[in-house]
């Protein structure tokens, strides 16, 4: 069935996916911007311990050697593909498949659901800026859900099997 409806309009809410992709590719540059700018130094002579520990004390995990600074960037890093690829994701769904109220709603609620652990995981772990991002994110892709899943004609159809 084509999801298209009858004068051929873009489906509701894609502008807002777009602006959800456009805040997750921010999110993604901005961290790796904190990965770039020079660290400030240590507070104190325990904090300045921690840190060389953490680059120079090596240790092994399933027979391949690391740092816990080592681990820490590779995750960190890890995180900024993420955010890119579900931005770029977002707006790619959006342009191409402006007229497609399945794969725009699919998509809208798939990033709902990433930017909500994003944001669920930054309450618990991170400090305030990772917050600045993820949750304008999360209420954008949260719109474009609602109104993709609201537009006339998007039920079962978008069910296939």
């Amino acid at each position: 069935m084509n999801n298209e409806d009858e004068q051929g309009r873009k489906v509701p809410g894609r502008r807002f996916l777009i602006a959800g992709g456009i805040i997750m590719i921010l999110q993604g540059l901005a961290h790796t911007m904190a990965h770039i700018l020079q660290e400030p130094p240590p507070a104190n002579e325990e904090e300045a311990q921690l840190r060389h520990l953490m680059d120079t004390h090596v240790f092994e995990l399933l027979r391949v050697k690391f740092t816990m600074s080592s681990i820490l960037n590779g995750f960190s890093f890890c995180f900024v593909v993420f955010s890119v690829l579900a931005g770029v994701l977002a707006i790619g769904a959006a342009i191409r498949q402006a007229n497609d109220r399945c794969a725009v709603r699919g998509v809208s609620w798939w990033c709902v659901v990433a930017s909500g652990a994003i944001l669920g995981l930054s309450v618990l772990y991170f400090p305030p800026p990772p917050m600045m991002f993820s949750g304008p994110a999360l209420a954008l892709f949260l719109v474009a859900a609602l109104r993709a899943t609201a537009a006339r004609g998007c039920g079962d159809e978008c069910v296939t099997g």
